[in-house]
């Protein structure tokens, strides 16, 4: 129990020192597009890909989440 609080603790510190880094970083300067080439217009439509049917997607995506879960609840009462 003592290892696992100790190993709790340390791993808070870590990310909270990884976020502070992160937040207290400079964001890297932005540039200004160089307008020296003239940009080319296609006068052409752009192709676009026909939509598919997710619907077998969503099924299996519903069906992880649902497993997922379920696991959770049984690894948690364990």
């Amino acid at each position: 129990m003592k290892n696992s609080s100790k190993l709790l603790a340390a791993g808070t510190i870590c990310l909270a020192t990884i976020l502070a880094a992160t937040w207290i970083a400079p964001a890297p300067p932005a540039q200004a597009q160089d307008k020296s080439k003239s940009a080319k217009k296609s006068t052409k439509p752009a192709k676009t890909k026909p939509l598919g049917n997710t619907k077998n997607l969503d099924i299996k995506a519903d069906q992880l989440q649902s497993s997922f879960s379920r696991d959770a609840e049984e690894l948690a009462g364990q």
